[in-house]
């Protein structure tokens, strides 16, 4: 511990001082600025005085206070003074002096704990960085929630869809060259080819998932039902494989036993999941009866 006298103690406003010597009583502990007495002098005091429930302590400083507001008062005020001539000694930290200053921002100290230096805001000391890293952690776990969220907030709020779809327009409108430009690169990096590499595939696997027995008009009524469901409800439907094509563990047929009629945004939420993950182990699977249409149990109209 750092050896400081009472008086050097004082003048800094600090409320302990340690001179490295041992008390009458051999401590060779702290001592209270205000008093010079032995903090473990004081705390012995204490227990033998309270015992071990210091809920006794707690009571009688309660107590006291009520009895006696003018001196609680005065030691609170002392108490901030104290605590004014500890902060005047010590320089401001840098987001204090932002503060002072009457910046918006501030080049902290030292990095976060991850390592990284950058300004931060003073209304919000986190780590800019961090925090950019968490959301694209988040957004890249819960794109489809994230959709369906902002679709939902736009259908019940058709003012900010519209102001959204008009900035859209007016960006589009003074950012054309830019626009073009990413475009241009998303070509030259393979955006079209990997595109129409995905379609290929997602083809390629619907075709081998097929059975030889099964034509297209044994697949047709699924998606006249689906189509006749949307223009019904005005909720956008979408035939789906019950059991993905494209599963992690299972892939399922493309055949009319394994297709549904869902929500598009049902169809979304399911993705490539397994039914038992996604629905829960007590789902009923749809049917197909006789060459004749079933809707899923699962379908929703609202």
């Amino acid at each position: 511990m750092e050896i400081i006298t009472r008086a050097e103690a004082k003048a800094q406003g600090l409320g302990k001082y340690f001179t490295g010597k041992t008390c009458k009583n051999g401590h060779a502990a702290p001592r209270y600025t205000a008093t010079g007495y032995c903090c473990s002098c004081s705390s012995e005091k204490y227990k033998r005085k309270f015992g071990s429930d210091p809920e006794v302590y707690r009571e009688r400083r309660r107590r006291w206070r009520r009895e006696n507001p003018e001196k609680e008062q005065a030691m609170r005020d002392r108490q901030a003074a104290r605590r004014r001539a500890i902060t005047a000694s010590k320089p401001l930290s840098p987001r204090r002096q932002a503060i002072k200053d009457g910046k918006q921002t501030y080049m902290p100290a030292n990095p976060c704990p991850h390592g990284h230096m950058a300004e931060r805001s003073i209304k919000d000391a986190a780590c800019p960085v961090c925090r950019a890293e968490r959301k694209k952690r988040y957004n890249a776990a819960n794109k489809e929630r994230i959709k369906e969220q902002q679709k939902e907030y736009y259908a019940n709020n058709p003012e900010k869809d519209l102001e959204r779809k008009q900035k859209r327009r007016e960006y589009q409108a003074k950012n054309k060259d830019r626009i073009n430009a990413q475009r241009r690169q998303w070509l030259e990096n393979g955006g079209q080819a990997k595109k129409t590499l995905r379609q290929k595939q997602r083809e390629r696997r619907i075709r081998i998932a097929t059975p030889t027995n099964i034509s297209n008009s044994d697949l047709l009524p699924f998606y006249e039902e689906a189509s006749r469901i949307s223009k019904q409800t005005g909720v956008p439907h979408e035939v789906d494989h019950y059991y993905p094509t494209k599963g992690e563990t299972v892939c399922g047929l493309n055949a009319p036993w394994n297709l549904q009629v869902i929500t598009k945004k049902e169809n979304r939420m399911k993705s490539n999941k397994m039914p038992e993950e996604f629905y829960g182990p007590d789902h009923t699977p749809p049917t197909w009866q006789g060459g004749r249409l079933a809707i899923s149990p699962h379908l929703m109209l609202d």
